[in-house]
């Protein structure tokens, strides 16, 4: 069983997370078990969302990502290279699509609770473009959908070297 102090910590962490992300619904709730934790000290701020920047990215881009995401959640990261760690390949991977891994991997996350996945996930709806993603991809076999993915990369690392 956890104490009350590292409950506390746990509570503070993800409140600093669902701000980030902005996730409104929990916010209000860690929020409210902090003060009952009797954390006085602990500053309710928006500080964080400065620190904070959402990447836009465009329908295709995301689509390309969402992708990616899928078969890292469906067909596991040994994939893209049996090699290197989960962490190491979400990196790669990053890079080549010129976003921040955490970006990638909250996708994968959002996506683990519907597919094969060992990893629990996020157990909340998908939101319009990662269902629409989803629905494409899950009548795809991991042969197929990994196929795709690699030449989703191949035409990202090629703008990069053009």
């Amino acid at each position: 069983m956890k104490t009350l102090e590292e409950i506390k910590v746990k509570a503070k962490n993800v409140y600093r997370t669902s701000i980030v992300n902005e996730y409104q619904d929990i916010e209000d709730d860690l929020w409210d078990i902090i003060v009952f934790l009797n954390e006085p000290n602990f500053e309710k701020s928006k500080k964080f969302k400065v620190q904070a920047s959402r990447e836009n990215i465009d329908d295709g881009k995301y689509k390309d990502m969402a992708y990616i995401a899928y078969v890292l959640s469906e067909c596991g990261h040994k994939v893209f290279n049996a090699d290197k760690t989960q962490a190491g390949v979400i990196e790669n991977l990053a890079t080549i699509l010129n976003i921040k891994p955490l970006t990638l991997r909250n996708i994968r996350d959002s996506l683990d609770s519907y597919t094969n996945s060992t990893r629990e996930g996020w157990k909340k709806p998908l939101n319009d473009r990662l269902q629409s993603v989803f629905n494409e991809c899950k009548t795809l076999t991991c042969d197929v959908v990994v196929e795709n993915a690699k030449s989703i990369l191949n035409h990202y690392e090629n703008k990069h070297n053009a």
